[in-house]
């Protein structure tokens, strides 16, 4: 049986339509409610403005008339909440009206409207990225301005915090340039914050949110010491024995660097254990040698996270 399809500009103009028929729906219910609660709290007896008492003979507006809106109001605003949860997947209908649609990818809280959701997820989002980059440079600005370069903390046998340097790789991978590795992180983030603000808007689910959240923190965070580092601070350099040098603030420009050119701190290093070395090419080596920050680790959490739990939520963006 053939079928028809809405076009994308169909249902984007479909979606309009609907958001400012909510909006429209539920200030008035919001109003109400006030309304409502306001009567109910000053007593039956009492007038309020919104309640046009008139003459004898005339018709006077009860608290049951504004419960009744009230809950024809509630009604227009779940059914309008279930047409947009199901508008992303409801692009086929057959010839005879009926819809054919898959499970949804979103849910939504009860008593929050579209918009209220909405606004939570982007506000919990900014709140993730912001805990995660000033963790993130507060551990790299420790280690910075009261370690020597190379120098080693031994915490336990499988954990060390050892101060190390790169040009921005990931684990410390030094391969490519600065300024080119930044610029294609700028072009990252930009994509990535893209694609979080449009999981917003379709309410894909929270983990996915959260997930694309870390990755995009942590590109930043690492962003901050590409662009910045060069600028601000002085140059580190290896412990010797008459003079451990550490890093400090400098004013801005007068750092080891310029803009582009700063170089990643690391600190992070977890010699688990070593290969015997009868084993050849790995024998003696230490497993997991890498040596890494916060916010490499905040983009490896996110990006393992959603190959494993949230690949067809990232399927259907990259299809996009």
């Amino acid at each position: 049986m053939e079928k028809n399809r809405y076009s994308d500009e169909e249902l984007e103009e479909f979606r309009q339509l609907i958001n400012e028929k909510l909006q429209v729906a539920e200030a008035q219910y919001k109003d109400i409610i006030d309304t409502i609660s306001k009567r109910s709290g000053n007593g039956i007896d009492d007038t309020l403005p919104t309640y046009h008492a008139l003459e004898e003979g005339s018709c006077t507006q009860t608290l049951d008339d504004y419960l009744q809106q009230a809950q024809r109001l509630g009604k227009f605003i779940n059914g309008r909440q279930q047409d947009l949860r199901h508008m992303p997947c409801n692009k086929e209908t057959h010839p005879q009206g009926t819809v054919t649609c898959r499970a949804t990818h979103h849910t939504q809280h009860r008593g929050q409207t579209p918009t209220e959701e909405m606004k939570l997820r982007t506000i919990l989002s900014l709140l993730l990225i912001l805990f995660i980059l000033v963790t993130d440079q507060a551990l790299k600005i420790a280690v910075k301005t009261h370690m020597s370069l190379y120098e080693h903390i031994v915490v336990t046998d499988w954990f060390h915090i050892a101060f190390v340097e790169n040009r921005g790789m990931a684990f410390g991978m030094d391969f490519i340039g600065t300024a080119v590795l930044t610029v294609f992180r700028f072009l990252a983030v930009g994509v990535f914050c893209w694609c979080l603000a449009h999981c917003i808007r379709r309410r894909y689910p929270m983990g996915f949110i959260i997930c694309l959240s870390l990755v995009i923190a942590g590109a930043i965070g690492n962003i901050i010491d590409n662009c910045l580092y060069g600028l601000v601070f002085s140059e580190s350099y290896p412990a010797n024995p008459f003079y451990a040098p550490v890093a400090e603030f400098v004013p801005f420009g007068k750092g080891y660097g310029n803009f582009l050119s700063g170089r990643v701190v690391d600190m992070f290093y977890f010699p688990l254990w070593q290969w015997p070395e009868s084993w050849p090419i790995i024998g003696g080596r230490t497993f997991f040698g890498a040596v890494f920050n916060f916010a490499d680790a905040v983009i490896s959490v996110g990006a393992v996270a959603i190959i494993l739990f949230y690949y067809k939520q990232l399927s259907e963006i990259i299809k996009k």
